[in-house]
Protein backbone atom coordinates (compact mmCIF):
# COMPACT_ATOMS: atom_id res chain seq x y z
CA UNK A 1 0.00 0.00 0.00
CA UNK A 2 2.30 3.20 -1.22
CA UNK A 3 -0.97 5.33 1.21
CA UNK A 4 1.92 4.87 4.07
CA UNK A 5 4.64 5.85 1.86
CA UNK A 6 2.81 8.72 0.39
CA UNK A 7 1.45 9.89 4.18
CA UNK A 8 5.16 9.73 5.11
CA UNK A 9 6.14 11.60 2.91
CA UNK A 10 3.39 14.02 3.43
CA UNK A 11 4.27 14.00 7.60
CA UNK A 12 7.99 14.94 6.02
CA UNK A 13 6.62 17.87 4.18
CA UNK A 14 4.31 19.30 6.68
CA UNK A 15 7.59 19.22 9.12
CA UNK A 16 9.81 21.25 6.57
CA UNK A 17 6.90 23.46 6.37
CA UNK A 18 6.34 24.00 9.70
CA UNK A 19 9.72 24.50 10.46
CA UNK A 20 10.23 27.16 7.71
CA UNK A 21 7.16 29.33 8.57
CA UNK A 22 8.10 29.30 12.31
CA UNK A 23 4.51 27.37 13.33
CA UNK A 24 3.50 26.16 16.20
CA UNK A 25 0.16 24.24 17.17
CA UNK A 26 -0.73 22.53 13.73
CA UNK A 27 -4.38 21.70 14.12
CA UNK A 28 -5.24 21.14 10.83
CA UNK A 29 -4.43 20.06 7.27
CA UNK A 30 -6.31 19.98 4.04
CA UNK A 31 -4.77 17.66 1.30
CA UNK A 32 -5.78 17.48 -2.10
CA UNK A 33 -5.55 14.14 -4.04
CA UNK A 34 -5.82 13.27 -7.73
CA UNK A 35 -8.10 10.50 -8.46
CA UNK A 36 -6.24 9.52 -10.81
CA UNK A 37 -4.02 7.78 -8.08
CA UNK A 38 -6.61 5.82 -7.18
CA UNK A 39 -5.46 5.89 -2.87
CA UNK A 40 -7.84 4.58 -0.56
CA UNK A 41 -8.58 7.66 1.01
CA UNK A 42 -9.65 6.48 4.62
CA UNK A 43 -6.08 4.33 4.35
CA UNK A 44 -4.20 7.40 3.50
CA UNK A 45 -5.82 9.43 6.36
CA UNK A 46 -5.08 6.60 9.25
CA UNK A 47 -1.71 6.82 7.66
CA UNK A 48 -1.12 10.49 8.16
CA UNK A 49 -2.64 10.30 11.45
CA UNK A 50 -0.44 7.58 12.98
CA UNK A 51 2.76 8.71 11.55
CA UNK A 52 1.80 12.58 12.64
CA UNK A 53 1.56 11.60 16.17
CA UNK A 54 5.38 10.38 15.53
CA UNK A 55 6.32 14.09 14.89
CA UNK A 56 4.50 15.73 17.24
CA UNK A 57 1.28 16.21 15.31
CA UNK A 58 -0.63 14.60 18.34
CA UNK A 59 -4.11 16.45 17.80
CA UNK A 60 -3.97 16.73 13.39
CA UNK A 61 -7.33 16.88 11.96
CA UNK A 62 -6.96 15.75 8.45
CA UNK A 63 -9.30 16.26 5.71
CA UNK A 64 -8.89 15.28 2.42
CA UNK A 65 -10.40 16.59 -1.08
CA UNK A 66 -10.37 14.09 -4.01
CA UNK A 67 -10.30 16.34 -7.22
CA UNK A 68 -10.96 14.62 -10.64
CA UNK A 69 -7.87 14.64 -13.06
CA UNK A 70 -8.57 16.38 -16.71
CA UNK A 71 -7.45 15.76 -19.70
CA UNK A 72 -7.17 17.08 -23.14
CA UNK A 73 -6.76 15.74 -26.44
CA UNK A 74 -4.32 17.78 -28.16
CA UNK A 75 -6.14 16.08 -32.02
CA UNK A 76 -9.83 16.63 -31.47
CA UNK A 77 -9.75 19.39 -28.50
CA UNK A 78 -11.98 17.05 -26.43
CA UNK A 79 -11.60 16.87 -22.90
CA UNK A 80 -12.78 14.68 -20.32
CA UNK A 81 -12.06 13.44 -16.72
CA UNK A 82 -10.68 10.65 -15.17
CA UNK A 83 -14.16 9.16 -14.00
CA UNK A 84 -15.77 9.42 -17.65
CA UNK A 85 -13.49 6.51 -18.40
CA UNK A 86 -11.48 4.96 -15.21
CA UNK A 87 -14.30 2.02 -15.38
CA UNK A 88 -13.53 1.59 -18.73
CA UNK A 89 -9.47 1.31 -18.42
CA UNK A 90 -9.53 -0.56 -15.12
CA UNK A 91 -11.35 -3.53 -17.40
CA UNK A 92 -9.02 -3.19 -19.99
CA UNK A 93 -6.26 -3.23 -18.12
CA UNK A 94 -7.25 -5.53 -15.46
CA UNK A 95 -9.63 -8.20 -17.79
CA UNK A 96 -12.03 -8.79 -14.71
CA UNK A 97 -9.28 -9.65 -12.60
CA UNK A 98 -10.24 -8.31 -8.78
CA UNK A 99 -6.85 -8.86 -7.85
CA UNK A 100 -5.34 -6.19 -10.52
CA UNK A 101 -3.55 -3.19 -8.90
CA UNK A 102 -3.25 -1.73 -12.65
CA UNK A 103 -0.48 0.42 -13.30
CA UNK A 104 -1.36 3.95 -13.63
CA UNK A 105 -2.66 3.52 -9.10
CA UNK A 106 0.88 3.07 -9.14
CA UNK A 107 1.94 5.80 -10.74
CA UNK A 108 -0.63 8.46 -12.36
CA UNK A 109 2.05 9.46 -15.04
CA UNK A 110 1.37 6.02 -16.99
CA UNK A 111 -1.69 7.62 -17.89
CA UNK A 112 0.38 8.95 -20.97
CA UNK A 113 1.09 4.75 -21.65
CA UNK A 114 -2.50 3.36 -21.13
CA UNK A 115 -5.08 6.17 -22.03
CA UNK A 116 -6.03 7.36 -25.56
CA UNK A 117 -8.92 10.09 -26.64
CA UNK A 118 -12.17 8.48 -25.93
CA UNK A 119 -13.52 10.55 -28.91
CA UNK A 120 -11.04 10.19 -31.45
CA UNK A 121 -8.37 7.51 -30.14
CA UNK A 122 -5.33 9.68 -30.54
CA UNK A 123 -2.58 9.09 -27.75
CA UNK A 124 -1.68 12.74 -28.27
CA UNK A 125 -3.14 14.05 -24.91
CA UNK A 126 -1.99 16.41 -22.46
CA UNK A 127 -3.25 16.36 -18.31
CA UNK A 128 -5.02 19.70 -17.55
CA UNK A 129 -4.78 19.60 -13.74
CA UNK A 130 -5.24 17.70 -10.43
CA UNK A 131 -2.69 15.24 -11.19
CA UNK A 132 -1.14 14.94 -7.66
CA UNK A 133 -1.18 14.98 -3.81
CA UNK A 134 -0.46 18.32 -1.84
CA UNK A 135 -0.97 20.37 1.13
CA UNK A 136 -3.22 23.20 0.09
CA UNK A 137 -3.72 24.32 4.06
CA UNK A 138 -2.34 24.35 7.06
CA UNK A 139 -4.07 25.89 10.17
CA UNK A 140 -1.46 26.52 13.19
CA UNK A 141 -0.07 29.59 14.65
CA UNK A 142 3.00 31.55 13.98
CA UNK A 143 5.65 31.66 16.69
Amino acid sequence: MHEWSLAYSIILTLKNIVEERKLKNVKEIEIEVSNLSQLDLDILKEAILTIGKDFGFENLKVNIRELNTRFKCNNCGYIWSWIDIKDQVIKELCEDNPECDNPIHISPSLAFVYLRCPKCGSIDFEILDNIDVRISKIVGEVE
